[in-house]
């Protein structure tokens, strides 16, 4: 007897619940229609282009070859070791990326300039260049990539 009672119940509420679920939606949607609510026929989707001009990955270009494009969201920091820093006389700036699944190191010249631009996540692409050229755009105070290796998480 009590199983029936029991049984009696679970459907009275789900059956009032599907009522009130077809007997209350209309009324958003006439809500949405005056003003007070948006619609759901009236929310376009926004794209990503209209909202910011942001880039969701980071490009790296090793070589005509070799391209890796790592997505912002899965990154974790970076840490900028200077030329200074190191007993090497033909040592080079240093900074290390570390991602989700990919850990990256970029070696080069004035690379300092880069550690802004990699705290706001705003920042398309990295090209490495030749050591050769790398005198030339490193002695202007731009930075100049020499070097950049990418490897996989867990992986030697």
């Amino acid at each position: 007897m009590i199983a029936y009672i029991f049984l009696f119940f679970v459907g009275a509420v789900l059956a009032f619940l599907s009522w009130r679920r077809w007997h209350i939606m209309p009324s958003f949607a006439a809500a949405g229609a005056s003003g007070n609510l948006p619609a759901s026929d009236t929310i376009a989707p926004v794209s990503a282009a209209a909202t910011d001009n942001e880039p969701r990955c980071l490009r790296l270009v090793a070589s005509g070859v070799r391209a890796w494009e790592l997505a912002w969201p899965g990154f974790y920091g970076a840490t900028f070791t200077a030329a200074d820093a190191r007993a090497d006389a033909d040592a080079l700036d240093c900074i290390e990326l570390c991602f989700a699944r990919f850990e990256a190191v970029l070696r080069g010249k004035n690379l300092a300039v880069l550690m802004g631009k990699l705290h706001s996540m705003n920042l398309p692409e990295v090209r490495a260049v030749d050591k050769k050229f790398a005198g030339v755009s490193g002695n202007s105070g731009e930075p100049a990539v020499v070097s950049i290796e990418v490897r996989k998480l867990g992986q030697s």
